[in-house]
């Protein structure tokens, strides 16, 4: 698939699995500018570029477990009723939430040596809250 194809489809809100080169990946040199210890069968997926950030999204097949944001300015925490705390990294703060669709977990990850963040949250996989949990507690800055 050609390049202009997959940006097309990233503008058109169809994700682009991990490895491939599109448009959301060219800054980082054809990657997401994270790593992420990823389960067999998952995949990394992004979504349409924002004016100045990415979302990508962590999938098994059309479940979605885990969102990353990468910009500068995260909305964290997303639910204002979270209880923040610092992490195990002096840059890492740590969120959790219940809400009506379970409990959430969400990471701001600063950038050490530059501008950005990294806002990891947890999504609504069913009944697999703890692989969700997990995966989000690995993104870290490459």
């Amino acid at each position: 698939m050609s390049f202009h194809r997959r940006r097309l489809l990233g503008l058109i809100g169809i994700g682009v699995a991990a490895g491939a080169s599109s448009a959301a990946f060219a800054q980082a040199g054809g990657n997401p500018p994270f790593r992420v210890d990823l389960p067999p069968g998952f995949t990394v997926e992004a979504r349409p570029r924002g004016p100045d950030f990415d979302v990508y999204d962590v999938r098994k097949g059309n479940v979605g477990y885990v969102g990353v944001y990468v910009g500068g300015f995260a909305s964290f925490p997303m639910n204002k009723d979270a209880k923040v705390s610092p992490g195990s990294d002096p840059n890492i703060q740590v969120a959790r939430s219940s809400g009506a669709d379970g409990p959430r977990q969400e990471y701001l990850i600063k950038r050490k040596d530059g501008w950005g963040v990294l806002h990891v949250w947890t999504q609504d996989p069913p009944g697999d809250e703890a692989t969700a949990a997990r995966i989000a507690a690995s993104v870290r800055f490459k």
